[in-house]
């Protein structure tokens, strides 16, 4: 039996397909302003000239396509849309910022905030109890650490959260800057690590 796909004649928008018994059936299931292309459309393709094309990429889950103009188009306005960037920053700088480092010597260290939280508790007690070395258990495995380096762990560590942060606060001033025709459809925080914003006020 031969396949058919019903489309709309103006935009190409695929309404259905299917098969029928004969040829003429098949031009039977076209409405008005419909025709039918023998044969069968893949999902995610519309019909042009004819023929069966591929739908362009989807630039973003937000973006609905223009049949008028055989476009994805993103229906939000420029706050929404520099608004949703910002959340999917927070997300990522989440990510990064709880998600471990690996220190020059290759050694891993959590940097949950719990993490991060008795790891200041151990050294406020090396401090405190004048102790020159204690063991310390590692993303990957237990080491023994003296008084230093648990410093430069936690120096490491407090480095690491600011980047982050630094990071996610230069992305959203980036964002902020763009015209509204300029707005990305995402944005990588990774892009702004190092980055410090434009007008960063001093700290007293």
């Amino acid at each position: 039996m031969p396949h058919f796909t019903v489309y709309n004649t103006r935009t190409g928008e695929i309404r259905c397909t299917g098969t029928q018994a004969t040829i003429e059936w098949c031009h039977a299931q076209a409405g008005p302003g419909e025709s039918v292309y023998l044969g069968a459309a893949q999902p995610g393709s519309y019909i042009r000239n004819g023929a069966p094309e591929p739908l362009p990429e989807r630039p973003s889950e937000h973006h609905v396509f223009d049949w008028s103009l055989h476009a994805w188009r993103d229906p939000r306005t420029p706050d929404e849309r520099r608004a949703q960037l910002k959340a999917n920053l927070a997300d990522q700088r989440w990510s990064a910022e709880t998600g471990g480092l690996t220190l020059p010597n290759g050694l891993r260290v959590r940097t949950g905030r719990e993490d991060r939280a008795a790891f200041a508790q151990m050294l406020a007690d090396m401090e405190a109890g004048a102790l020159d070395s204690v063991d310390f258990k590692a993303a990957d495995s237990f080491v023994t650490l003296t008084r230093e380096e648990a410093r430069a762990i936690s120096l490491a560590i407090a480095d690491h959260v600011r980047a982050c942060f630094s990071a996610e606060r230069a992305a959203n001033v980036f964002i902020d800057g763009l015209d509204a025709a300029d707005i990305p459809a995402s944005c990588n925080l990774a892009d702004f690590m190092g980055e410090q914003p434009a007008n960063n006020p001093s700290l007293t």
